[in-house]
């Protein structure tokens, strides 16, 4: 018999979640976020970045440190009135009037929770716009300069979102809760879960940042109601990376820094590791990225295993602390790295030369491969 009709049969919302208003913004927050929803490149973004510090407008862009000294100022009334002649333009087609309205209405009566939130890296404060005007005015009202005609569409992009973030410290918590309902199908049970907002909160100005399959369109299932349905199948194939969830890894495993990611994320497109894709900013590997992973995997596995690099950047700091000596790590590593890359010289020669028509695939127009197979 064919089944022409599915089934209600359970139907649950959990209690509310929260989500605190985010801490100060650093590097590796500025380049993920800029590149997962603005579509903006990690080199673009250090560069865009390092443009608006220059001209005044933000503070050092390259910062671990999420939490702020307690003698910060914030400017409301000045960052409001940037954002609207930078949004004035129409640059992104992305902020809607809502977000000018929440800015325009807020009151920031304290800023101690935001001094409470983060981490303080000893580096340099989390990046933060500025007080300085975008237009200034002489003594008789005459506009005299402009920093508004040194941003390009781009920089203004990122100058807005930068301003957002920054306000969004100082917003309530994002409170959201999750709803699941249970379909049978014969003997089959599937499962649709959604999200609904219970209070925006900083997300009324990070909107990009509102839970992903979020409906707030009051949907309503009753245990036992039916409706219609159609089946269909979909292969979907394992996805590739994405340049902000590298950036995650790098940060998360003491991989480059704040300042060398987005030219680390470079030199291994350019010398043909992986191909990313300029609209979906997915790292597809390339043979001869894949070929070398392979090979090091062979020759040196200890050594490429991001806990290796976490293990010697805990050590590092403890020479900091006081913890360990500097002798006692720099014998330890420098024993540890000579031990691999003489495995490393010894095993690639002989693993080179049993997979060189897999290599030589790489490097169609150069005869070194061919000549070092003889």
């Amino acid at each position: 018999m064919k089944i022409k009709q599915c089934e209600v049969v359970q139907v649950s919302k959990s209690n509310p979640i929260s989500e605190p208003s985010p801490p100060g913004l650093n590097s590796f927050e500025l380049l993920k976020f800029l590149s997962r929803y603005l579509r903006i490149d990690s080199s673009a973004a250090a560069q865009v970045a390092q443009h608006l510090y220059e001209i005044g407008l933000i503070s050092y862009p390259r910062s671990e440190s999420t939490k702020y000294s307690y003698d910060f100022v914030v400017v409301l009334e000045q960052l409001y009135h940037n954002l609207k002649i930078v949004n004035g333009t129409n640059v992104s087609g992305r902020y809607e009037n809502r977000i000018m309205e929440v800015i325009e209405k807020m009151e920031i009566d304290t800023i101690e929770n935001a001094k409470n939130k983060g981490v303080d890296s000893l580096d340099h404060p989390p990046i933060t716009p500025t007080q300085k005007r975008l237009i200034n005015y002489d003594e008789s009202g005459q506009r005299r300069y402009s920093n508004n005609q040194y941003l390009n569409n781009t920089d203004k992009i990122v100058y807005n979102f930068i301003v957002r973030r920054f306000l969004a410290i100082f917003m309530d918590a994002y409170s959201y809760c999750k709803n699941a309902v249970k379909f049978k199908v014969g003997r089959h049970e599937f499962e649709y879960s959604f999200f609904t907002t219970q209070k925006a909160g900083f997300t009324e100005l990070l909107p990009e940042l509102i839970k992903n399959g979020t409906n707030d369109k009051n949907l309503s299932f009753n245990i036992g109601s039916k409706f219609p349905f159609d089946v269909k199948v979909k292969e979907i194939p394992m996805p590739f990376l994405e340049e902000y969830e590298l950036i995650q890894n790098m940060e998360d495993h003491n991989i480059g820094t704040d300042g060398s990611i987005p030219n680390h994320i470079a030199v291994i497109e350019r010398v043909k590791y992986v191909k990313i894709d300029n609209d979906t900013f997915t790292l597809e590997p390339e043979l001869l990225g894949t070929l070398l992973v392979n090979a090091y995997k062979d020759c040196i596995p200890d050594l490429i295993n991001p806990k290796c690099r976490a293990r010697f950047i805990k050590d590092i700091r403890c020479i900091a602390s006081g913890e360990k000596s500097f002798t006692e790590v720099y014998e330890k590593y420098l024993k540890e790295f000579d031990e691999n890359f003489q495995r490393l010289s010894k095993a690639l020669f002989l693993y080179f030369n049993e997979h060189v028509d897999k290599f030589r695939g790489c490097f169609p127009n150069n005869k070194c491969v061919t000549e070092k197979r003889r």
